[in-house]
């Protein structure tokens, strides 16, 4: 038992934990390219577990303190700034299954005979199977080449977009 909360205890606190946890949680909550600076200050607010925003304080002072590291996810001028809109490299790609779960939304897709929708060989026809990824890390390369700005942007080109587009009518 003490060798275990040991090993936890040391990978918590490791100096790449923060950034990590940071990263990964403003890529899924507001941006897929987060700048560095926005990484710092959710990663810093993780370890200080608190996070001032104008006269309002969050977070129990505790490491890992989730509540001010969310609080400095969503209150960080990089995910209240209206500016950031026009900027082609910000925001979110969604992944193909969301795209098309979606889509089955907006459609109001019924199935024959007021049954479930069964979704056959996703990963044929949009590179992606929902329950069954790649990765611990989701579909997303956890590791990606600096030509590319953000890990979700490398699912999506025209020939993917154009599949993804033409099989929205086969998917079950």
């Amino acid at each position: 038992l003490y060798e275990t909360d040991a090993i936890l205890n040391h990978y918590t606190h490791h100096s790449n934990t923060a950034p990590f946890i940071a990263n990964r949680l403003i890529q899924y909550l507001v941006t897929s390219n987060p700048s560095p600076r926005y990484v710092k200050t959710v990663s810093e607010s993780f370890r200080s577990g608190h996070y001032i925003s104008g006269s309002d304080r969050f977070g129990s002072g505790n490491y890992g303190d989730l509540g001010a590291t969310i609080a400095a996810i969503y209150l960080d001028r990089e995910s209240l700034s209206i500016t950031l809109d026009t900027d082609a490299t910000y925001g979110s790609v969604r992944a193909p299954i969301l795209k098309v779960m979606h889509f089955i939304r907006a459609m109001e897709l019924n199935s024959p005979e007021d049954r479930e929708v069964t979704l056959n060989n996703l990963r044929e026809k949009i590179g992606q199977e929902s329950h069954n990824a790649l990765s611990v890390f989701s579909f997303f390369l956890t590791r990606i080449p600096t030509s590319w700005s953000c890990p979700r942007k490398r699912t999506f080109g025209t020939r993917s977009a154009t599949t993804r587009c033409s099989q929205v009518g086969r998917l079950y």
